[in-house]
């Protein structure tokens, strides 16, 4: 028997901001463990909060960028619960009142996802077990984390995916995030159930923990609705419970099983009052939203890009962030976004580099372009001056010290090919008889005596005039 796959998607990602969400203790990614930690942090006696407003900002930003209501009264609530990635013995979070609500986001067939909710709340230690001992990194808790949760709209793997693509692709440009998931700035939880087409009841649920990739959402969802209807088709029932991925066996593995609801006791955190929100802080934040992805592909859209080339780019930022700084000083747009395409993301693979690290300054890639266009260097020149410019040099200096400048004098150009169809004079003889090919040959040899620095077209133009007037 086939069954509806229904599925509800809960995303957590790390806010943008330089302190963690209610201390002044530093964001930090690789750091030696448990150095980035305040008091605060640790729950000392007699500590209180501070709420990060940057993190309001931020917050508020990706609420509107998915298209949701604002709660302009911030109120924070304690998820109470024991565990030792949690020192307070709980967790400050927003259950009761989210920032945001009833959103949505729209698929590329159209269907939309609607969104429940988008709740502030702090991250937690992180723990890696070895063996019976279990090591705490407190760097991480109490780093600030927006929580997306999903309505159950999506029905395969493969609108998980996209889902989450486009979430992502939102925080990214909006600034709230770096949602890198190898990093543990964006990680998902997916809710799966299946239920015989037809009905309305919801089947059993079962969670599947902190997935970090996109690759891994997509194997998960797909193991699950094989495991599950294996189950029902067994006319057993699917035993609600919480499960993980598992990288190397390929499938979910069983974490703990959910026999009852768990009573987080949640209540009011009375150490933080509410904030509210005011209507010119509102106005200011939607006003100034930065430029969100599908405005940035119609934008390149009108400048005439192409639409594949699009999408290779909007897809990395940085690289699109440099695109723009490019055509600040060229009007040839599609040749500067296969500039981008080729050459430029080329060297950031081949030397595993990100856009950051590049040394090459988006005005010289421009110069160079436009050098190119108006014949003062060939494309097989560009080559050697782009390999220069990429150490921080300037267009210009380098085609001088390199003497690299196209020969585009008349008189010049003529000496090179009466001189490469007196060394062969078959080729006249060639293009006498109709063989064109004698054309190209005098054009390998013009280029061989001026070491390929002559302007082709223009070139082109006299060895015919030159062939004719023989003929």
């Amino acid at each position: 028997m086939n069954y509806e796959v229904i599925i509800g998607l809960e995303l957590h990602t790390e806010l943008k901001t330089k302190t963690k969400m209610f201390s002044d203790a530093p964001i930090t990614y690789a750091a030696e463990p448990n150095t980035s930690v305040s008091l605060i942090d640790m729950a000392y006696p007699g500590v209180l909060p501070i709420v990060n407003g940057q993190a309001i900002v931020l917050a508020m930003r990706a609420a509107m960028g998915l298209n949701m209501d604002i709660d302009q009264l911030v109120r924070f609530d304690r998820k109470n619960y024991f565990y030792s990635d949690l020192t307070k013995g709980y967790q400050i979070t927003q259950n009761f009142f989210p920032l945001g609500s009833h959103g949505h986001i729209t698929l590329d067939s159209g269907k939309n996802i609607r969104i429940n909710r988008l709740h502030m709340e702090e991250d937690t230690a992180k723990q890696t077990h070895i063996g019976d001992y279990t090591l705490i990194d407190y760097n991480r808790a109490g780093n600030p984390l927006i929580e997306i949760v999903s309505e159950a709209d999506i029905n395969s793997g493969a609108e998980a995916v996209e889902f989450v693509e486009k979430v992502a692709e939102i925080l990214k440009y909006l600034d709230v995030s770096n949602v890198k998931m190898e990093e543990g700035s964006l990680r998902c939880d997916v809710n799966i159930s299946l239920r015989p087409y037809g009905f309305k009841k919801y089947g059993h649920k079962v969670e599947v923990k902190n997935i970090n990739s996109l690759n891994n959402i997509a194997k998960s969802i797909e193991f699950e609705i094989k495991r599950q209807s294996e189950i029902l088709n067994s006319g057993e029932l699917v035993d609600e419970e919480t499960r993980r991925f598992d990288e190397s066996l390929q499938q979910t593995i069983t974490m703990r099983k959910k026999d009852h609801s768990v009573d987080y006791r949640y209540m009011r955190d009375p150490n933080i009052l509410p904030i509210q929100i005011s209507d010119a802080l509102l106005a200011h934040t939607r006003d100034n939203l930065l430029e969100l992805a599908s405005d940035r592909r119609d934008r390149y859209t009108e400048l005439g890009i192409k639409n594949d080339d699009i999408n290779i780019i909007v897809k990395q930022k940085e690289l699109s962030d440099f695109l723009d700084l490019v055509i600040e000083h060229t009007t040839l747009y599609q040749n500067a976004a296969n500039w981008m395409n080729g050459e430029v993301s080329a060297y950031l693979n081949k030397e595993n580099l990100e856009v950051s690290d590049l040394q090459l300054l988006p005005k010289e890639l421009a110069v160079l372009i436009n050098s190119i266009e108006a014949g003062k260097i060939s494309s097989k020149q560009a080559k050697i001056v782009f390999e220069d410019i990429l150490t921080g040099k300037e267009t210009e200096a380098v085609i001088k010290d390199r003497n690299l400048a196209v020969i585009s004098d008349e008189t010049l150009l003529l000496g090179f090919i009466t001189q490469a169809i007196e060394a062969n004079p078959q080729s006249l003889e060639d293009y006498r008889a109709g063989r064109d090919r004698a054309l190209g040959f005098i054009m390998g040899q013009v280029m061989k005596l001026s070491g390929g620095k002559v302007d082709p077209k223009k070139t082109s133009q006299l060895i015919k005039q030159q062939f004719d007037s023989m003929v």
